[in-house]
């Protein structure tokens, strides 16, 4: 289709912060269940970040870009899932959906470096 790298990150980024803002004030079942169909291009940030960054280095470099991307994909529950589990216990009463207005605020920084 010939769109840029950038352009399928910033709809994916898009895609991921509309899904979480359905999670957080859905109120009915059906709701919740409308988030996949919202959410269905947020798979694609990964491929446009490995594609850009493949771009970026030189071939001699990719091996070691790769394992990087594992890595940071690896450690990343390993940080956030704490966070989360802080954030909603104590929002429960309050808003259960917070930890959804989490993730958009940790996608926001995506779709600007998507730009």
């Amino acid at each position: 289709m010939k769109a840029h790298d950038s352009v399928l990150g910033i709809i994916s980024a898009s895609s991921k912060i509309a899904g979480a803002l359905v999670l957080t004030f859905a109120v009915k079942d059906y709701q919740a269940y409308l988030c996949p169909l919202v959410e269905v291009l947020n798979g694609t940030a990964a491929i446009a970040l490995r594609s850009l960054s493949s771009k970026l280095v030189s071939y001699q470099e990719l091996g070691k870009l790769n394992s990087l991307f594992g890595m940071v994909e690896t450690i990343m529950p390993l940080i956030y899932a704490p966070i989360y589990t802080k954030v909603y216990v104590a929002s429960l009463h309050i808003l259960p959906g917070t930890v959804f207005l989490l993730s958009i605020a940790s996608t926001i920084p995506v779709l600007v470096i998507f730009r």
